[in-house]
């Protein structure tokens, strides 16, 4: 089922204007704090007043100004996992779940409550409350609340963001699973690059209120755009640059440079970062530029501070942009990773 946003918005002294179409199982909303994400997902979800512009599931309309159409969140039939969860201090597991169910006769809710426990792997947790739970368990209590009404559409709000890191790579990977069984359209709302990659089909990165792309992952992911949207999808190294003459904006992954002792150096080690699952080494070219660089675990004991090494780009890894009026140049020092 297809999703269609087109609105306007202000909150405050933020506006948004965000307009974007996917027709993908699951559609990630990726940014910094500040982009606007959040106020878009409360858009569609009809919890947040507009200006003007149209959303459209499907066939049907949720919101449109020109059509004086606006549909109430009730009657939108959407689940929406808050940030924070939301659930209800004082309710059980089963109640929270059935919170959504309290029109539907008390045999079915009992059907769906069941449905969530199993699909959710909450069995022997129904009679607890939100405070003698972890936060994965109350994170499912959540989605079975959002799920129990069988929404034609989910929305998801940074839903892994204030879990630790070890619950956050289950649950991400109990999610993949999930897709397969409730085959519900979904939008997810996050800032994590990693989380966006392995859960959605199509990405809409945004920055200051606005849609900078929206296409399928791999279009996003490997032919940003711009340099904003490249470093919101993980490219840490972005600088100034000329080819055939022309000013140029260059932008190269970290693991797409080739660190390589030679006899002819252009590159001086100043620091590693060991993440465990990650090597980096930063660098200052011959040019003065800032480079991060993933680093073979093999030269580890030969990366001292001081170092001279050959760091070039594999071959066509690169980005490129031209320069414009849209496009400013970058300072290179202010793009270096950390």
């Amino acid at each position: 089922m297809s999703l269609s946003v087109d609105i306007r918005l202000n909150a405050g002294s933020f506006s948004l204007v965000a307009a974007f179409s996917t027709g993908a199982s699951v559609t990630a909303v990726l940014g910094a704090s500040g982009a606007g994400k959040t106020l878009a997902l409360r858009a569609i979800a009809g919890l947040q007043s507009l200006i003007n512009g149209e959303i459209t599931q499907g066939s049907q309309t949720l919101y449109s100004s020109s059509k004086r159409i606006d549909l109430p969140a009730r009657r939108r039939n959407i689940g929406y996992l808050f940030q924070d969860y939301a659930l209800f201090p004082h309710l059980t597991v089963a109640e929270n779940i059935a919170f959504g169910l309290m029109r539907e006769p008390k045999q079915e809710q009992l059907q769906s409550i069941a449905r969530m426990v199993n699909l959710l792997r909450l069995h022997g947790l129904e009679d607890r409350l939100p405070a003698g739970l972890s936060g994965g368990e109350r994170q499912r209590v959540a989605l079975g609340r959002a799920l129990a009404r069988c929404p034609d559409l989910l929305l998801l709000d940074e839903p892994f963001s204030a879990l630790d890191a070890p619950t956050r790579e289950s649950l991400v990977e109990e999610f993949i699973y999930l897709r397969e069984a409730i085959d519900i359209p979904t939008v997810l709302v996050t800032h994590d690059v990693g989380e966006a990659y392995a859960l959605a089909q199509h990405i809409v990165v945004m920055g200051n209120g606005r849609v900078l792309q929206s296409g399928t992952k791999d279009e996003v992911f490997h032919r940003p755009l711009s340099p904003d949207v490249a470093r919101l999808v993980g490219v840490q190294n972005i600088f100034n640059d000329t080819r055939d003459g022309v000013p140029v904006i260059v932008g190269i992954r970290a693991t797409d440079l080739l660190v390589e002792s030679s006899n002819e150096p252009n590159a001086t080690l100043t620091k590693t970062v060991d993440r465990g699952v990650q090597l980096l080494g930063m660098f200052t070219t011959s040019n003065s530029e800032y480079l991060v660089a993933e680093m073979n675990r093999a030269h580890l004991f030969n990366l001292l501070p001081g170092s001279r090494w050959r760091v070039q780009a594999r071959e066509g890894a690169s980005m490129v942009w031209p320069i414009t009026s849209l496009v400013a140049p970058v300072d290179s020092q202010a793009a270096q990773p950390y």
